[in-house]
């Protein structure tokens, strides 16, 4: 037989290590190459950048001087000379170069041309392909400058320097087309020489991702080989001496290798062997005797006739339970029986004469007992055999049964509960064979069917069902398969009426796993169902009018896009109908509400669905109509409605509405979007007062989602910041400098598009974000306006601010002004509030209240835009002003005798009243002149300034 060589540990672990080592050291040897070529890398990539910043530089500090040469021969500026010279004495080394005359980093006193040559030499000194490039560059350089110096330092005439001129220009071009061919030049050496550095960067890499792969693979080997050598079986031993210490025999611990560590593995599993077989033959000894006295509550019994003794040894878990302090008790037969219950005695003494007298074979008996120190009366079952040894001799078993009698016990009261909660209960319980037969059922199901019991107790089930309206059979055959439990809600027809009832069935299985019956409770909910369906219908209809409401018509258009072909909405709104709640109480509305829905429900059109979606809004669907031609016709019947007059006890009441109309599918592809298309039009035909009905178009739909859009974008520029402030003057002519700066508000959207008040302000009016727009435009105004009012410059200096009639309208806007004002420290006196003269359409009282307490707090108030409307005239003897803005139509026509005469008259109201006049709008000097002579002194427009920021 071969034997096996024997190898050290030890050995193995050190070849092992060198090989790591060897791996480790090759691995390092790529990554330093590695490093190295991309320092080349770096080098020759700063390198290249500095020769194009060269090139670079030399083309365009020679368009920089030639335009500065230029513009210095054209205009005779001594700056343009200036800064020619300056340009040619850093370009050519007669001053040192800076961060303004190049982007290198090179600062020496060096030419451009020849820093440049000398960084080609360094970088290409094996080529001379670019040499003779450079040297017709550096010639043509001299010729420009020659040129410009001879041109600058002579006296030609026109003809003759426009000859020279032209021969600079093409020598600029040519220049350009150099610096173009050397740029090329560099780039594509470069780029040999950096693929060239890649090349060899993905070999070195390629081998680093090699060793690293090998070094790892290595590694998880050498783990791994460790781990079988040494780990394993340590591991392994340890954990079969803790199942030898907790007393499994069984274990496996076989070891392949053959070293020192075998030797001494095959050892302890000998001697563990030997240990374990001697262990058992002890522990099945033990297992023997303590079968008979320790297994649960079951005592040992012996009878000898001769003597009358009765010997019992009591378990451990019958001594614990009852306290017995002994664990054998050897007592005479009669002792024995004053034990036991006197009920139990006579039926125990007769079964042991029949058993000693051998008429029984077998001995079993339950009665009571109670030891003198037990407290209270056990239930045992005593089971005997005679004894092989003697015939006057029986041993046997004393088992406590006191737990299972207690449980029968118990189960004899829960099946009479349980009878009384079954025949009392209101649930319908029933008890079904597998096949279908009816074996139990409760009163009360007796009862919903209307049956007596001999009419259902054994009839299959189907066939009842079937009786009251159920055909469904499916379910029981599911229920007959895992998981054996299933829910269902049957509509059954009794003489009651309909009734709901929510069944749960369960098989119950029996110790084979197959269906043994089936358990029925069911629940009557037909009352839950028809509350249920109230709720329902309340939660889908106005309670108001009883029509459909939002929730119930997008329900009911969502069934019809599986079955309508054509529908037309109207979207109808009553006109002003909040006047009517205001002014003849919420009753009367709610009663115009009522007769307008008993209309439009009776009116003569086929296939319609009303619908009340809000207050005053209304939809009238039309389902499958024969033609668009019908809709006309439909369109007039529902104006009608409201033609009429509504008559309310004496009260006679006319109304108006608006009607808006989409048409699925010409309109839109998706019935659901047809109400918010009929609602577009409807506030379409609002703006269009001669326009009662307007169909929705695109242009429509393109036009609100524009301002949906628009308005979103405003509240996030808000949000965000986007807005921005500039100012424009108002000059005053007599004093030639501007008294007022009026601040318009821009904005910067997310394109960097700058946009004009008129683009956003009237859809931030329109959409209720013009409040908060406002406080931003305050806030910005006066934190830029208190910055420069530190300088002296700009101390006389007043700002004007619009505000919108909402602002003006704000709860405590004097107050919120007046705080902001003080904080950024500023004179209510410099501060002007412009108010468009709209502002006065309506609630002029309370206008004329929150202007009343501006002034109070010191505030100017000018009335902008004046003469723009109608009202503006009568707006002057009603509210206290301190300024007129004269809108600029006036000045557009001002060669127009009848403006003129109107700014005259403008101009005598304010002297009368004492106020000032701000002419707006003006563009020319002959407006400004014609404005002059009548007498105004404040003036504001593209002539003076255009709108800018305030330099701080």
């Amino acid at each position: 037989m071969k034997k096996t060589k024997r190898y050290s540990i030890v050995t193995r672990v050190v070849k092992m290590l060198l090989m790591l080592m060897i791996l480790f050291t090759t691995l390092l040897f790529s990554q330093i190459k590695t490093h190295n070529l991309y320092d080349l890398k770096s080098k020759q990539t700063t390198e290249y950048i500095v020769t194009l910043a060269l090139i670079n530089e030399v083309h365009d500090t020679l368009l920089h001087t030639y335009d500065s040469f230029y513009l210095y021969i054209t205009t005779e500026e001594v700056s343009y000379k200036e800064l020619y010279d300056q340009q040619i004495a850093m370009f050519t080394g007669k001053k040192e170069r800076n961060s303004h005359f190049t982007d290198v980093a090179i600062n020496d006193k060096d030419a451009t041309i020849n820093l440049l040559a000398n960084t080609l030499d360094s970088l290409y000194e094996d080529e001379e392909q670019y040499k003779p490039l450079l040297m017709s560059l550096s010639q043509k350089v001299e010729m420009i400058l020659y040129t410009q110096g001879m041109i600058l330092n002579s006296n030609q005439n026109k003809n003759e320097l426009d000859v020279e001129l032209a021969s600079l220009k093409n020598n600029m071009k040519m220049v350009e087309e150099m610096t173009f061919e050397l740029k090329s030049y560099v780039h594509t050496r470069f780029n040999h020489i950096n693929q060239t550095v890649e090349d060899q960067l993905n070999v070195y890499e390629n081998l680093w991702v090699l060793n690293m792969s090998l070094l790892y693979i290595s590694g998880l080997y050498v783990i791994l080989r460790i781990y079988l050598l040494l780990v394993k079986p340590i591991l392994t031993g340890y954990k079969n001496i803790d199942k030898i210490n907790q007393g499994v025999s069984t274990f496996n611990w076989n070891y392949k290798e053959n070293n020192e560590l075998k030797s001494l593995i095959d050892s302890l599993k000998q001697y563990i062997t030997i240990s374990d077989d001697r262990y058992k033959l002890i522990t099945d000894q033990y297992k023997k005797i303590e079968t008979f006295t320790s297994a649960g509550e079951i005592n040992y019994c012996e009878y000898d006739s001769e003597t009358s003794q009765f010997v019992i040894d009591f378990s451990a878990p019958c001594m614990r339970r009852y306290k017995v302090s002994q664990q054998r008790l050897s007592v005479n037969i009669r002792q024995y029986l004053r034990y036991i219950h006197e009920n139990d005695v006579i039926d125990l003494r007769e079964k042991f004469n029949k058993f000693i007298s051998n008429e029984d074979s077998e001995f079993r008996v339950e009665y009571r007992i109670k030891l003198e120190q037990m407290t209270e009366y056990a239930w045992v079952l005593l089971v005997a055999q005679k004894s092989t040894e003697s015939e006057h001799n029986f041993y046997g078993v004393q088992i406590d049964i006191t737990e299972l009698k207690q449980t029968r016990k118990e189960l004899e009261t829960n099946k009479e509960e349980y009878q009384l909660v079954v025949e009392h209960s209101t649930d319908l319980i029933a008890k079904i064979d597998p096949n279908g037969t009816l074996l139990f059922a409760s009163n009360s199901l007796f009862k919903v069917f209307n049956r007596d019991q001999k009419e259902l107790i054994g009839r299959n089930i189907f066939d009842i069902n079937k009786e009251h309206g159920i055909k469904e059979e499916e379910w029981f055959k599911k229920l007959l398969t895992p998981p054996y439990s299933i829910q269902r809600t049957n509509k059954i027809v009794t003489n009651e009426g309909i009734k709901y009832i929510i069944w749960n069935h369960d098989a119950i299985l029996d110790e084979q796993d197959h269906v043994s019956y089936i358990f029925s409770v069911g629940h009557d909910i037909t009352d839950l169902k028809k509350a249920n369906e109230q709720l329902q219908y309340e939660a889908e209809h106005d309670l108001l009018t009883g029509l459909l409401n939002r929730r119930g018509i997008f329900k009911y258009l969502d069934h019809l896009e599986q079955h309508a072909k054509k529908i037309a909405a109207f979207f109808i709104d009553i006109d002003e109908f909040k006047n009517i709640n205001d002014f003849y109480g919420h009753d009367i509305g709610d009663d115009i509400i009522k007769l307008v829905a008993k209309r439009l429900k009776y009116i003569n059109i086929p296939n319609k669905i009303v619908s009340r979606l809000s207050g005053d809004e209304f939809l009238l669907l039309i389902i499958d109509f024969d033609s668009l031609s019908d809709l006309e016709i439909y369109r007039e019947k529902l104006q009608s409605v409201f033609s009429e007059p509504y008559f309310l006890d004496e009260l006679t009441l006319g109304i108006s509405a608006s009607l808006g109309l989409a048409v699925y599918p010409n309109d839109t592809k998706d019935p659901l979007e047809l109400i918010t298309y009929a609602d577009i039009a409807m506030y379409a035909s609002k703006r269009h007062s001669s326009k009662k009905c307007v169909r929705i178009t695109k242009q429509l739909y393109e036009d609100v989602t524009y301002k949906f859009n628009m308005t979103n974008k405003i509240k996030q520029a808000i949000e965000s910041e986007e807005f921005f402030m500039v100012y424009q003057g108002v000059y005053d002519v007599i004093k030639s400098q501007n008294t007022f700066i009026e601040a318009l508000v821009r904005w910067k959207d997310d394109s960097n598009t700058t946009l004009l008040p008129g683009e956003f302000i009237p859809l931030a009016e329109e959409s209720g974000l013009m409040i908060e727009l406002d406080q931003t435009i305050i806030n910005t105004t006066l934190k830029e306006f208190s910055a420069i009012k530190q300088n002296d410059r700009y101390k006389h200096l007043k700002v004007t601010i619009n505000i919108s009639r909402n602002k003006l309208l704000q709860v405590n806007f004097p107050e919120r002004l007046k705080k902001i004002t003080d904080h950024y420290k500023l004179k209510s006196s410099d501060i002007c509030i412009e108010i468009n003269e709209n502002t006065f359409i309506d609630k002029i009282n309370l206008c004329k209240e929150q202007i009343k307490r501006l002034k109070e707090l010191g505030y100017l108030i000018a009335i902008d835009d004046f003469g723009k409307e109608y009202s503006s005239l009568s707006i002057l003897n009603k509210v206290d002003f301190d300024i007129i803005k004269v809108d600029k139509t006036f000045v557009d026509g001002i060669k127009d005798k009848s403006n003129i005469e109107i700014v005259k008259m403008i101009l005598n109201v304010a002297r009368v009243k004492g106020k000032q006049v701000i002419v707006e709008g003006i563009e020319t000097k002959e407006q400004k002149d014609v404005l002059e002579k009548l007498g105004v002194r404040l003036m504001q427009g593209y002539y003076f300034n255009y709108p800018s920021k305030l330099e701080i």
